[in-house]
């Protein structure tokens, strides 16, 4: 078997891994869902609250308040236009997806083959599901923003790449983050 016909099915084992990875994170995610009906997470259920009151018309800071950015009740408002219970799992599990395709690519764009970042990525999953188990928390939705920011650093500092999209995507993840939780943007 030749050298790039084996990296060509490592590279589709990689893929799928990581596929399997992202859909076990899902299934966590939902059967968390399902199961924390009866978990009581005030922050989850506050934000949750607000995307459903938003849904009927009333607006943030106005009618209803709580001290976290915009962003986030955004983000809680589309998961109650899919759906009242189980909609923020969807959009969880998306942004679950992005952070573990994004996590993906650090390792690699600082040298790790690409079964090393897998494996990185897999561990930092099973402590990311320990952490963020019960969902909608504000770090869960951050995590994408920060984590691509990071890439364009890398790529800023260990390659030297730099382009004016690479800077207009490094601040509106910036400003995602802030509208999320402006705490969080010192990260």
């Amino acid at each position: 078997m030749s050298s790039k016909r084996i990296s060509n099915v490592a590279c589709a084992a990689a893929g799928i891994l990581l596929i399997l990875i992202s859909l076990f994170v899902l299934m966590f995610q939902v059967l968390y869902a399902l199961k924390g009906l009866n978990i009581v997470i005030p922050d989850g259920y506050v934000f949750k609250y607000i995307g459903i009151r938003m849904t009927m018309g009333e607006m943030p800071y106005r009618d209803i308040f709580d001290h976290k950015g915009p962003l986030l009740y955004l983000i809680n408002y589309c998961g109650a236009l899919i759906d009242h219970t189980y909609g923020i799992v969807v959009i969880e599990s998306l942004f679950n997806i992005c952070s573990s395709l994004l996590l993906v690519l650090i390792p690699i764009r600082l040298g790790c083959s690409k079964i090393k970042s897998l494996f990185i990525v897999f561990v930092a999953m099973l402590f990311y599901i320990s952490v963020f188990a019960p969902g909608n928390y504000v770090e869960e939705f951050a995590l994408p923003f920060i984590l691509a920011g990071y890439l364009i650093f890398i790529d800023y500092f260990e390659h030297g790449i730099v382009s004016s999209l690479r800077l207009i995507v490094l601040g509106l993840c910036f400003g995602a983050v802030m509208m999320l939780r402006p705490n969080m943007a010192c990260l």
